[in-house]
């Protein structure tokens, strides 16, 4: 596979009015990420709200301009391309946003909000064949009869069929990347699982590399259960590698905290569950962000060093992991943790 898409120390600050005397202070939401996606594979971004999982989104859909570094799409920083070259990527790259309704024009029709890109596009000459397409896209999408949809507007329609929407919206335009920011999480539980096999036929059916964003870990282990993870906290990546062999052996504090901190259904299996004893349950301002390691804080395993050097992403059994205290850290199963005995 190739590289479709590269953040290079990438880093992103707002301004934010805070405090009873509207204070200016800035807070930094990525620090000098680097990651990269490959043509056609799924990456699942995960963390807790306010780590920077959808400043990412943004940065790399080209809404927000980084602050420092570089967002590479086919090895071209995108606020250096040529006209035509930014037209381009802008349709090639496309978002799947979390609140449906909103991501929809309550004014306009389903037809007319679907059918503009097409024909700004030039990918239908009319419209006519915009609506032969988009009735194509319909079927394809799980949305028939497709004329009970295309002549409605948002709020005559599901949260599920929204999204559905949304997907068919994304797809029109023939993109080779989708972020897709917590695109289940405001639908109900049952429909899910469908919407993420949708998304898993896309990236099958025309090879579109999506980015997954979001803060459960189940629904990203079902959508990139052969693709990788990147977990985050605070602004930065702390852990990165094949989903399957990082969330089978976490190596990252972090990661472990979160794993321990998912619900077992199961009370007698829960009551000897160990979770991990964090130091504390709050995360820091993220305007004024620990030194060194920005997780030692809440870390159970940290050392003087933590508080006073950043770690970096090192290689480690395939994975990358940012941590001073790795090769020290008790390795953690959640078999384990849970108290099942294999």
């Amino acid at each position: 596979m190739n590289e479709l898409l590269e953040l290079k120390n990438v880093s992103i600050e707002f301004e934010s009015n805070s405090g009873f005397f509207r204070k200016k202070r800035n807070v930094k939401a990525v620090s000098n990420v680097n990651l990269e996606v490959k043509a056609g594979e799924i990456l699942a971004v995960v963390g807790e709200s306010g780590c920077g999982k959808t400043t990412i989104g943004k940065m790399i859909t080209g809404i927000y301009k980084p602050t420092s570094g570089q967002v590479l799409f086919d090895g071209k920083d995108i606020w250096n391309l040529s006209k035509r070259e930014y037209y381009e990527y802008r349709k090639s790259v496309q978002m799947v946003h979390q609140d449906s309704y909103a991501a929809l024009n309550p004014a306009r029709t389903i037809f007319q909000s679907l059918s503009a890109p097409l024909l700004h596009h030039k990918l239908a000459k009319n419209v006519e064949e915009a609506r032969r397409k988009l009735e194509e896209l319909f079927m394809l999408v799980g949305l028939t009869p497709s004329e009970q949809f295309l002549d409605k507007y948002p709020h005559q329609l599901s949260g599920g069929q929204r999204q559905r929407i949304l997907l068919a919206r994304a797809i029109s335009v023939r993109p080779r990347l989708i972020v897709a920011d917590e695109p289940v999480s405001m639908v109900d539980v049952s429909l899910r699982i469908s919407l993420l096999d949708l998304m898993a036929d896309m990236n099958k059916k025309f090879n579109i590399a999506f980015i997954y964003i979001t803060h459960d870990l189940a629904t990203a282990r079902y959508i990139a259960s052969n693709g990788r993870i990147a977990v985050m906290y605070l602004g930065k990546i702390v852990e990165v590698g094949n989903l399957e062999q990082i969330l089978s052996r976490p190596r990252h504090p972090y990661l472990q905290a979160l794993l321990s901190a998912v619900p077992i259904p199961n009370p007698r299996v829960a009551r000897n569950a160990k979770p991990l004893p964090l130091k504390s349950p709050d995360m820091p301002d993220p305007a004024n962000p620990p030194a060194g390691c920005r997780f030692n804080p809440r870390c159970p395993y940290a050392e003087e060093r933590c508080t006073q050097k950043e770690p970096v992403l090192n290689e480690l059994d395939g994975e990358m992991v940012a941590c001073h205290m790795i090769e020290r850290i008790p390795d953690w199963k959640w078999e384990t943790a849970i108290g099942i005995q294999k």
